[in-house]
């Protein structure tokens, strides 16, 4: 499947192999220009039922004052995007450190949903119609980190190396 958002009105394409042919269903809208100003977005799968969600956010920057910044995520339901309201934030660039920074999205705990790693290090999970909220654990980030699946347990590991240190940390 694709997700085009160049256009103002986003299009997702879904292979139908019934058919053998491409069905185009809307959205996520509103985020092309965004993304082209400096946004970013991460696919994962935030939803139990395994299908797919967006979670983006981008800055505006007005001239002369204080800029903010805007987090959202869509739900893929099979059939279109939903915006989750319970993601849909604004902020000012001065209360950065108290919301997430959006920077990775990764099943870190092999239940095949999605956990949120800022980039503050801090780990969040998606809790429906609560948002993000934030769990009791760190992963120390740092330059050449890697996640990778050390013990067999399912569950992803952290591994670092780079010119300074190293370290492993099992989950």
């Amino acid at each position: 499947d694709i997700v085009d958002l160049r256009a103002q009105a986003g299009k997702t394409y879904l292979w139908d192999p019934e058919f053998a042919h491409w069905k185009i269903v809307a959205g996520p809208d509103g985020l092309a220009l965004q993304i082209i100003l400096g946004g970013n977005l991460h696919f994962g799968v935030l939803q139990k039922n395994g299908f797919a969600s967006l979670a983006y956010q981008y800055s505006s920057l007005p001239m002369g004052g204080a800029g903010t910044i805007t987090q959202g995520v869509f739900h893929f339901d099979g059939a279109k995007w939903i915006a989750d309201a319970s993601h849909n934030r604004k902020f000012s660039e001065a209360d950065w450190k108290k919301n997430p920074h959006l920077h990775r999205l990764l099943d870190i705990d092999g239940d095949g949903v999605c956990e949120l790693i800022d980039a503050f290090d801090k780990v969040y999970e998606h809790v429906p119609g609560k948002g993000w909220q934030r769990l009791p654990f760190d992963v120390p980030l740092k330059v050449g980190a890697r996640f990778v699946d050390l013990d067999g347990d399912g569950k992803l590991d952290l591994v670092c190396a780079n010119d300074v240190e190293y370290s492993v940390h099992l989950f």
